[in-house]
């Protein structure tokens, strides 16, 4: 017996219940707490990718055959960075049809706008971008080409 001999019988009849009583309190704590979950492990995120576009209208141009064929836009891919998509729909001078599609476009898709630009560049230097003559501006205009 650990108990000093001045402790009387009914103190350390108090003590004992004292200490039951604290294990069962420490007992219900711990049925309560939250059981431990098994985490899923990790999973690093994915890079933030960020993208820039740009339209180029290609319509009217002289060059429409060169610019449509995809090996041209895997041309422009290798050598500028930029993805080419073909878009919209071709509109004859002079078409006045309501029409829920855009004029005849290359849609550009970059990781940098530095990317978006040369591709612009390339796209531009070989359609031979030369001013429009002003009847065709304004017909461009009245399709929601865009000029």
């Amino acid at each position: 017996n650990n108990m000093p001999k001045s402790m009387s019988q009914s103190q350390v009849a108090a003590m004992a219940a004292a200490m039951a009583a604290q294990q069962r309190i420490q007992q219900r704590i711990g049925a309560m707490a939250p059981k431990p979950v098994a985490m899923m492990p990790q999973q690093p995120m994915p890079p933030v990718q960020t993208e820039w576009t740009a339209d180029v209208d290609i319509n009217h141009s002289a060059q429409k055959a060169l610019l449509t064929r995809s090996s041209w836009h895997q041309e422009v891919l290798r050598s500028t960075g930029a993805m080419v998509q073909l878009r919209g729909s071709f509109r004859k001078l002079g078409d006045t049809k309501p029409t829920k599609d855009q004029c005849l476009h290359l849609h550009l898709v970059g990781k940098s706008q530095a990317d978006v630009e040369k591709a612009k560049e390339y796209i531009n230097h070989t359609m031979g971008q030369t001013p429009l003559p002003a009847f065709l501006y304004s017909e461009m205009v009245a399709l929601n080409c865009e000029v």
